[in-house]
């Protein structure tokens, strides 16, 4: 009696399982097909015109041996921008990009508090975990790094 159940159940399953793949293989067709491919950033073309100058600039931050540290208390984000030989790099341009998920980034200008130290009092209408790309510009140098804030 159990055998029987189960030579009737086998086929049935294998049938189900085949018509699962054949209309996830139509979904998959159709959306591929009405979608098409999607940009994945919107500003491409201008990052890839740009992109050997801002390999040059990243190079020559390196090569000064740039380093920048970080410190956030309360809504205030403090950064420390040195050289290879510690000493502080003074008159950069600093910016920062602030962004949440998918949303366009927000943009902020980094203050220079003294020599080397820069600083941004956050709004406080942002919360929660935010990818940041600190930005520090000069003499042709750039330094970019990602940092992921949680507020």
């Amino acid at each position: 009696m159990m055998n029987t159940f189960r030579n009737r159940i086998a086929p049935l399953l294998i049938c189900l399982l085949i018509a699962v793949f054949v209309l996830f293989l139509i979904w998959s067709w159709q959306r591929a097909v009405t979608l098409g491919t999607r940009v994945s950033d919107r500003d491409y073309y201008s990052k890839g015109l740009k992109y050997n100058h801002t390999l040059i600039e990243k190079r020559a931050a390196k090569t000064l041996g740039w380093t920048v540290s970080a410190n956030l208390q309360s809504r205030l984000l403090r950064l420390e921008l040195r050289d290879g030989d510690n000493r502080p790099v003074a008159g950069a341009k600093g910016l920062l990009r602030l962004s949440r998920h998918a949303e366009q980034a927000e943009n902020f200008n980094l203050d220079e508090t003294s020599p080397g130290s820069y600083q941004l009092q956050l709004p406080a209408d942002l919360a929660g975990e935010l990818r940041a790309q600190i930005e520090f510009e000069h003499d042709g140098a750039l330094l970019t790094r990602q940092l992921l804030l949680n507020l």
